[in-house]
């Protein structure tokens, strides 16, 4: 990939560990009961909406200001 593409080595290695990682998640998610799994999802949701809480940033519009959503 490197000579044919261009990729550089440390691209080609980023992207092997992010197979891996992936590769790891789906093997615990298949050892997972049903009941476990909707509590990952669920926590994974609120963590989520905190996140995006945080996130909210301003827009000036004239003199005031309004969150954006």
């Amino acid at each position: 990939m490197h000579n044919d593409f261009g990729f550089s080595h440390e691209e080609i290695t980023n992207s092997c560990k992010g197979i891996q990682k992936i590769r790891r998640q789906r093997q615990r998610t298949k050892g997972m009961s049903v009941k476990m799994e909707k509590r990952v999802v669920a926590l994974t949701k609120l963590f989520r909406r905190v996140k995006n809480n945080f996130r909210r940033k301003k827009i000036h519009y004239g003199v005031g200001a309004i969150e954006k959503s």
